[in-house]
C-alpha cells in the first residue's frame, strides 16, 4: 500500500498545485525556509550523550498555542532536545518568536513524499514523533515505522467528516494506523472514535483539550485586562464575545448572537480574528450588510489602533474626546498575538473547530466551553448561541 502511494501522491500534487499555489501566494511568507519543504533541513548534529530528539509538527497557530506548556515543559529537561516543524506561515512565525530559543531546530513541515520525506528524517534523526490534532501523513508514518520510532497524536479530533471518510477508507487504514501509534484524544467521544477506527484500548488515552488548558488565566491580570478592553474602545462593563480563528459562515452566527442580546439591552461588544487574512474584505461586506459599526485593527503588538465609523467613515482611537461606540473590532488573523490575548480578557469566546460544518456544537466540547471558555457574567447555550 505504500508503493501504492509514493507512485500517485506526486500525480495528486501536481494537480492540485494550481489550487495550493494560489492560496499560498495570497496568504505570503511561504517563500521562508523552502528548502525544508523539499526535505533540506540543515544538520542538526549529533545529539547530547543521553539525549532524546523528539519530533513535533504543528500545523497553524492554534496548535502551536496548544501545545504551549508542553513545550516549556519539555524545554526544561536536559535530555530532551526538540524539533518543532508547522505548516503555516503564521505558524512558524508564532513558534519562533515564542518558542525559538527552547527549540533545537524549527521549519516547514516537509511534504509527504518519500524523497522529501526521507531526506527530513535523515537530518533531524527523532527518537519520538508527535502530531497535533490528528495530522494522518503517510509517508511520515511508514519513514517512522522503518526505524521503529514510535509516534503519538495528541489532542486527536477527529470531524464528523473525517470521521466519515476515514471509514470509507478502510484498505488504507495499515498506512493511516500503523502499529507503532499511539493516540491521546480530546474527549471519551474522540476515544470510541478512535476505537471504531480499529484502535485498540491500549493504542488510546484521553487528556481533554489542549487548546483549551493551554490558557493561562492567572498571567493576565485584571488591570491589564481592563487596559486592553479600553484600548479597544470597550467599557468595562461590556461583555466582550471573541471569535478566534473563524471561518466563513461563523462571523455571521456570532453577529446574529450580538444582536439579539443587544435587543436585551446588554451591552455586548463582538471581537473578530478570522483565520485567513486574505478573507478581510468578505468578512467586512458581512460586517457592512448587518449594519454594525467597526474599528479595524492590523498591528496588535505595535497598538496602532485604527477605528472606522460606518457612519462617519472617520478614524479615532479609544481616548478621543468623542470616542465612537463600537460594537464590532476586527482583525486579521495574521496578528497570531492577538488570537492568545482575545482568549485572555474576552468573557465569552467562540474558536473554530468547536462547531460542526453546518454550526452546530460538537458535543464534546460542551462541558470544556461552559467550564473554561465562559466565566460568570456570560454563558451561552452551545447550539442556539443563547443566553441560559
Amino acid at each position: 500500500m505504500s508503493i501504492f502511494y509514493r507512485i500517485f501522491f506526486p500525480i495528486i500534487a501536481i494537480v492540485l498545485s494550481p489550487y495550493y499555489l494560489r492560496r499560498m501566494l495570497r496568504r505570503g511568507g511561504y517563500g521562508n525556509k523552502i528548502a525544508y519543504r523539499l526535505g533540506r533541513w540543515p544538520e542538526l548534529g549529533p545529539k547530547k550523550s543521553g539525549a532524546k530528539r523528539i519530533w513535533i509538527q504543528a500545523v497553524s497557530v492554534g496548535e502551536v498555542s496548544s501545545i504551549s506548556k508542553l513545550l516549556n515543559s519539555l524545554s526544561e529537561e536536559k535530555n530532551i532536545e526538540i524539533v518543532l516543524s508547522g505548516t503555516t506561515s503564521t505558524g512558524l512565525n508564532f513558534a519562533e518568536s515564542k518558542f525559538g530559543h527552547l527549540l533545537a531546530a524549527y521549519g516547514p513541515f516537509p511534504l509527504d513524499w518519500v524523497l522529501f520525506s526521507s531526506q527530513a528524517w535523515k537530518k533531524i534523526d527523532p527518537d519520538l514523533v508527535v502530531m497535533v490534532d490528528s495530522e494522518l501523513w503517510p509517508e511520515h508514518f511508514q519513514q517512522a515505522r522503518n526505524r521503529g520510532i514510535p509516534i503519538f497524536i495528541i489532542n486527536a479530533r477527529l470531524s464528523d467528516r473525517t470521521f466519515s471518510r476515514l471509514i470509507k477508507l478502510k484498505g488504507f487504514h495499515s498506512l493511516l494506523f500503523p502499529e507503532n501509534l499511539t493516540v491521546v484524544t480530546a474527549s471519551e467521544r474522540q476515544y470510541a472514535r478512535w476505537q471504531v477506527l480499529g484502535l485498540s484500548d491500549k493504542e488510546i488515552y484521553t487528556s481533554g483539550n489542549l487548546k483549551i488548558d493551554s490558557v493561562d488565566r492567572n498571567r493576565f491580570t485584571s488591570s491589564k485586562r481592563n487596559q486592553l478592553i479600553d484600548e479597544f474602545g470597550f467599557q468595562e462593563s461590556s461583555i466582550v464575545l471573541a471569535g478566534i480563528s473563524t471561518w466563513k459562515g461563523e462571523e455571521k452566527l456570532l453577529i446574529e448572537i450580538v444582536q439579539t442580546l443587544r435587543l436585551e439591552n446588554l451591552d455586548i461588544r463582538l471581537l473578530l480574528v478570522p483565520r485567513h487574512a486574505e478573507r478581510r474584505e468578505e468578512v467586512m461586506g458581512t460586517l457592512r450588510t448587518c449594519e454594525l459599526p467597526i474599528q479595524k485593527h492590523f498591528n496588535f503588538m505595535t497598538s496602532v489602533w485604527k477605528g472606522v465609523s460606518e457612519n462617519s467613515r472617520s478614524f479615532a482611537p479609544r481616548n478621543h474626546k468623542h470616542p465612537i461606540d463600537y460594537s464590532t473590532k476586527f482583525h486579521e488573523h495574521d496578528d497570531y498575538s492577538l488570537s492568545s490575548h482575545g482568549h485572555d480578557y474576552a468573557d465569552g469566546k467562540h474558536q473554530h473547530s468547536e462547531y460542526t460544518p453546518k454550526g452546530h456544537h460538537h458535543p464534546e466540547h460542551t462541558e470544556e466551553i461552559h467550564s473554561h471558555s465562559f466565566d460568570h457574567r456570560l454563558s451561552l447555550d452551545p447550539v442556539s448561541g443563547l443566553p441560559d
